[in-house]
């Protein structure tokens, strides 16, 4: 059965480029599973080693490696898991985030997009930007260290730069990628109408609610049209973004990522380019 559908025409194009790339990501952690690109294959320099790890399994098995010289093992088991499972976490939200679209419910779809762009693409971001930083962050005594909300501006600006250019987007956009999921004082980015969808009251002097209102009940249909240009205007950049990120880590663990995902990198700038001129169309 089709998906119900009630998005404006002029943006449908762009909601399909959008479902694609979705799609893209999430094929990448399905092949992931099957192709089981989360192990790890080592080899035990003793004999004697060798017989007694060959039964482990599970924990014991970590806390062998960890024991026994093999912590470089482990670190390349952790950081495929927390890839995986991050990118993972990131697809169901953006699912969940443009059909909500689909339906109408504005509100719904932005709240569901603020963890994937503020928390999960910047996880990614620091795991290709720097991976030996966030692994000593992520493996330290506090979670403060990785926490996402305790990232310093200037931290979250030098991740989203380096991993912008190791992952060859060409975009030198580092900054306005910042803005569009950080900046609670631009009117173009997507803190704001987050912090709305999220509370019907709003304080903050940049978003505060009107007297008399409450932060998205209120929407009429042309709310709701200027909602989904936002949408349809400001995340393109962001998901392209997120696709050159994740697919630049999934080089680190598959060879054959054009194969894998079934497009190349040039194909998806074009792709890109295309959705680009489509908006400048409006």
């Amino acid at each position: 059965m089709s998906r119900r559908n009630i998005i404006p025409e002029k943006y449908q194009e762009i909601h399909e480029f959008l479902f694609a790339w979705h799609d893209i990501l999430a094929h990448i952690v399905v092949k992931g599973d099957e192709l089981h690109l989360q192990d790890a294959n080592f080899t035990i320099e003793e004999t004697a080693s060798a017989s007694e790890v060959i039964s482990l399994e599970g924990e014991e098995l970590w806390e062998w490696l960890q024991s026994n010289g093999y912590e470089h093992i482990t670190r390349e088991l952790l950081q495929k898991q927390i890839y995986f499972a991050v990118l993972s976490d990131f697809c169901h939200f953006l699912y969940e985030a443009l059909t909500c679209s689909e339906r109408g419910k504005l509100t719904v779809c932005f709240a569901l997009l603020r963890k994937p762009f503020k928390d999960n693409l910047l996880l990614l971001e620091w795991l290709l930007a720097d991976p030996k930083d966030f692994m000593e962050k992520f493996t330290s005594d506090d979670s403060d260290n990785f926490a996402p909300d305790k990232i310093p501006v200037e931290k979250k600006l030098e991740i989203i730069k380096n991993a912008e250019t190791k992952a060859h987007t060409a975009l030198d956009q580092f900054r306005h990628i910042y803005d569009l999921r950080y900046n609670k004082k631009k009117h173009f980015g997507f803190e704001p109408v987050w912090n709305q969808a999220a509370h019907i009251v709003t304080s903050f002097k940049f978003y505060k609610t009107e007297s008399e209102h409450l932060n998205f009940v209120f929407s009429d249909y042309t709310a709701i049209e200027d909602q989904w240009e936002q949408l349809y205007v400001s995340l393109p950049i962001l998901i392209y973004h997120a696709v050159e990120v994740a697919i630049t880590l999934l080089h680190r663990i598959y060879d054959d990522v054009d194969g894998l995902t079934g497009i190349t990198k040039l194909e998806r700038m074009e792709q890109f380019l295309l959705v680009v001129d489509e908006i400048n169309n409006f």
